[in-house]
């Protein structure tokens, strides 16, 4: 299940981080990006982009920003590219946003095109696929991995297959399950 703004504490430390951060960026042309795992329908990707560019707003920069939202459901991942959304749901989100990034249609409210650009959704199955990575020889590209607290944490929520196949990472190459290996 998906929702708007599902953990508003959550969101409010990464507005306060990505502040932050972004404040202390140097200018480049390289843009900021975020990455929403197991995106559903893709409510989460949208709010990373429209969150990103409030922050933006405020500091009165003009980086350019790009949320990806990825997710095993292929049929997820065509209703998140539509931008269409149930308005009941959308009005979690902050008024500002539904005014100023959708188009209300009956009622629905479809993504406009300004935050609809700066999302990109594809098919990808974090539990089978290894994470979107690249060379290191590529500037604009970062290697993703896991600290092992993080994965570790992740694993236990999932089954012992699937987190013993996955888990592996530079901080722990063997993998970082606290599961115990029967004897025998």
């Amino acid at each position: 299940m998906t929702s708007w703004l599902r953990d508003p504490s959550a969101f409010a430390a990464l507005r306060a981080a990505l502040r932050k951060r972004i404040a202390a960026r140097v200018a480049t042309t390289l843009p900021i990006r975020a990455w929403s795992v197991g995106c559903s329908s893709g409510e989460e990707a949208y709010v990373l982009a429209m969150l990103i560019n409030d922050v933006l707003r405020e500091l009165g920069r003009s980086d350019d920003c790009m949320a990806l939202g990825t997710d095993g459901n292929a049929q997820a991942i065509e209703q998140a590219r539509a931008g269409l959304f149930d308005l009941e749901g959308a009005l979690a989100q902050p008024a500002a946003w539904r005014e100023r990034f959708f188009t209300r249609i009956g009622q629905m409210l479809r993504a406009q095109q300004e935050v609809r650009r700066r999302c990109v959704f594809a098919r990808h199955d974090v539990l089978r696929e290894l994470p979107f990575l690249c060379c290191a020889s590529c500037p604009s590209c970062a290697w993703i991995w896991w600290r092992a607290a993080t994965c570790s944490s992740t694993c236990r929520r999932l089954p012992r297959s699937r987190c013993r196949r996955n888990c592996t990472s530079r901080y722990s190459p063997k993998g970082c399950c606290s599961w115990d290996t029967p004897k025998g």
